[in-house]
């Protein structure tokens, strides 16, 4: 039976699976990510804040899987979608779908010189994107089921850089700024004023660059510091005529969250006093729920 001569409900939904990134996992030949700066120092409290450290610009690997199933889910050219949540608020639009904010939305799928790549988009704003932002991923045809030993995991590789979905993140890449990045800006190693995670500013040492999540209206002016997102299957509708009030792709499957958010410590400053710094990307399963 072709994909083509059958009705939605007639596609069976599947259940999926993440792998959270460890730096071993995907360290293997023909791995995607890059991992080079995930980072598991046993830093120790009081110690002098580090020159050096793994860089904002790493990307990650988490693995997408389906667990085993007698659904043939191959034949209907299923991809992974990235989702993500926004907090918009739009109480003023009494039409608006999003109406209360707190909703889960597909982001565009975009490449810097290609733009939009993929599906219909959420908005399609991508201010200040200069890096892609890559939320479509084909399933891995030659088996996408769950296990594998730990050289050559099973599954889909969802590429993962946090920094692209910040504002002005190529010259954050370009210049190579690294963690450790301070909270606030009244610390020696920041560089004043408007400095530190708190600020949406980090710094090189010598200049400082803009650092904002796109997706937070709560707290104008204070940033973020957990970022929820999602994976989930998605299959070609049958029923799509080409138009916009028919989705192209619909969800078979359910949605698997991931928390990405900072792991941090407490260092002593250039100036001899402790003050917290964070260290590194912190990507956890599951909603928010960890603290820096």
């Amino acid at each position: 039976m072709s994909s083509s001569s059958i009705s939605n409900s007639q596609i069976p939904s599947v259940t999926i699976g993440l792998s959270d990134p460890t730096g071993v996992r995907n360290s293997y030949s023909g791995a995607i990510g890059i991992e080079d700066n995930w980072h598991k120092e046993q830093y120790q409290r009081g110690q002098a804040v580090p020159t050096t450290g793994p860089l904002l610009s790493q990307e990650f690997d988490i693995r997408a899987y389906i667990f085993p199933t007698d659904v043939d889910i191959f034949q209907y050219n299923p991809l992974f979608f990235l989702f993500r949540t926004t907090n918009r608020n739009n109480h003023g639009d009494s039409t608006a779908f999003v109406a209360d904010g707190h909703q889960w939305v597909h982001p565009t799928n975009y490449v810097v010189g290609g733009n939009i790549q993929g599906h219909r988009y959420y908005g399609g704003n991508h201010n200040n994107a200069d890096l892609d932002r890559i939320s479509e991923f084909p399933v891995n045809l030659s088996g996408d089921f769950y296990g594998g030993p730990s050289d050559s995991p099973h599954g889909t590789a969802i590429r993962v850089k946090p920094l692209a979905w910040f504002s002005q993140p190529k010259v954050i890449q370009d210049n190579n700024v690294q963690f450790p990045q301070p909270f606030h800006n009244d610390l020696g190693t920041g560089i004043k004023p408007l400095s530190g995670i708190d600020f949406m500013r980090v710094s090189d040492g010598a200049n400082t660059y803009y650092f904002k999540y796109g997706a937070s209206k709560f707290h104008y002016g204070k940033a973020k510091k957990t970022f929820l997102f999602g994976v989930g299957l998605m299959v070609e509708n049958p029923l799509y005529d080409g138009g916009k009030k028919i989705a192209k792709y619909i969800l078979k499957s359910n949605i698997i969250p991931f928390t990405v958010g900072f792991k941090s410590h407490t260092f002593k400053d250039t100036d001899g006093i402790l003050k917290k710094f964070v260290t590194d990307w912190n990507i956890k399963l599951g909603t928010p729920g960890f603290k820096i």
